[in-house]
């Protein structure tokens, strides 16, 4: 992109930063007398100034040793030049201008300010404006967010999730970024197969309509009923849930068959939701396709000796980095969450070739996160290092966690 086109785009982002940024180029441009100052041009000077720490200090800040020996003077002799030079060539613009050592601290009028940002903002037109002033459109970020489990409850909770992660896309787009809004559905696991014996236990019958929700509340009676039964009542039913869980994993048969019809339900329901809600996802994840392509990175980490055997099970050792060991694979031959996430991500790098990952997930998963992109990193992905848990604080209730 030319300088021109850099230096439009900026002055239509940030109107009061690029005008000084201009005028203290003109500035330096005098002082210099024909003298190269090597990288400094507009552009430059726009992210050279920056935001004081506290208040009381000025809207902008510019330090000035960069100057210093192009034009072959001590840094806050060129701040006190620079003051002076910039009050008398931006007036309007500039309050006043203070020198603190080789540092200028400028106060800008409110006023202007306020004619140059509201208006594009109250019209509307500075929101038609193209973001590329930073050549963000090159760089593909993909935003995992939402991620409900099936055969659960939509709640408030998760709505939250889904505010911050479609607030988050559009901010991304808005600033020039190629964007793909994901989502990553829990569709298998234990807490479906509790559900669907509760179901088959129960003989329950589902309704007409608002089968998503039902399924939720299906859930916890579920778990009321294994949660107040007596222990050993208890291991039955753990064992009887147990073997609903092999009957889905085996991919064929009633049980399974009934998987696929619930989990349709809640999924029909969960879209009807991101309709109200506005939300739209470019590519759906779900945990099922995931669940072989993580037992292949185990046996395929492990031969190469990234991950390691320990009491039967496999993971990854972490603790150099204070972080554990990971388990990938337990020793019952089950992947987790974790190995799926790996699964996950290198779906994501090889087939969306995405150069940043933006997981929104609560707080409670920020160590998980830490151990995953920890292990991509070992695992040989330089987007490792581009990977990031945007996390929250979770709703709770008088009674508790939601």
């Amino acid at each position: 992109m030319s300088q021109a086109a850099v230096a439009k785009d900026l002055n239509a982002i940030d109107p009061m930063r690029f005008q000084l940024a201009q005028t203290l180029f003109a500035v330096l441009s005098e002082q210099a007398a024909g003298t190269e100052l090597p990288g400094v041009n507009e552009a430059a000077l726009v992210k050279m100034l920056e935001k004081p720490p506290e208040a009381h200090l000025g809207d902008y800040a510019l330090p000035c040793f960069r100057f210093a020996k192009p034009l072959g003077q001590p840094p806050p002799k060129v701040a006190e030049h620079l003051a002076a030079a910039l009050l008398a060539k931006a007036k309007g613009l500039v309050e006043k201008v203070e020198v603190v050592g080789a540092f200028l601290n400028i106060f800008v009028n409110t006023a202007q300010l306020a004619d140059l940002v509201l208006e594009p903002v109250i019209s509307g037109r500075y929101f038609e404006i193209p973001q590329t002033a930073t050549g963000n459109s090159a760089t593909k970020v993909m935003v995992e967010y939402s991620q409900p489990n099936t055969h659960k409850e939509f709640h408030v909770g998760h709505a939250r999730n889904v505010s911050l992660g479609n607030a988050l896309c559009r901010l991304f787009r808005y600033a020039g970024y190629q964007v793909t809004a994901a989502n990553y559905f829990g569709d298998e696991g234990t807490h479906i197969a509790i559900v669907l014996w509760y179901l088959q236990k129960e003989h329950k019958e589902a309704p007409a309509t608002d089968r998503g929700a039902w399924l939720g509340k299906m859930y916890v009676e579920a778990k009321r009923t294994l949660n107040e039964a007596d222990e050993d009542t208890r291991k039955q039913y753990q064992a009887e849930v147990s073997e609903v869980l092999k009957a889905i994993e085996s991919k064929s048969g009633p049980l399974y068959e009934r998987w696929q019809e619930t989990r349709q339900w809640s999924l029909d329901a969960f879209h009807e939701i991101y309709a109200w809600m506005g939300v739209n996802f470019d590519v759906l994840f779900y945990e099922s396709q995931v669940s072989e392509a993580s037992q292949e990175i185990v046996d395929e980490y492990l031969k190469n000796g990234v991950f390691v055997e320990d009491d039967g099970a496999v993971g990854v050792n972490l603790k150099d980095y204070k972080l554990g060991f990971m388990i990938a694979r337990k020793r019952d031959g089950n992947t987790l969450y974790a190995t799926k996430d790996l699964a996950l991500a290198r779906l994501k790098f090889n087939d969306y070739k995405i150069d940043r990952s933006i997981y929104v997930v609560g707080e409670e998963q920020k160590h998980h996160f830490k151990q995953v992109f920890k292990t991509l990193e070992l695992m040989g992905f330089e987007q490792a290092s581009q990977c990031h848990h945007l996390s929250y604080g979770l709703v709770v209730l008088p009674e508790g966690k939601m």
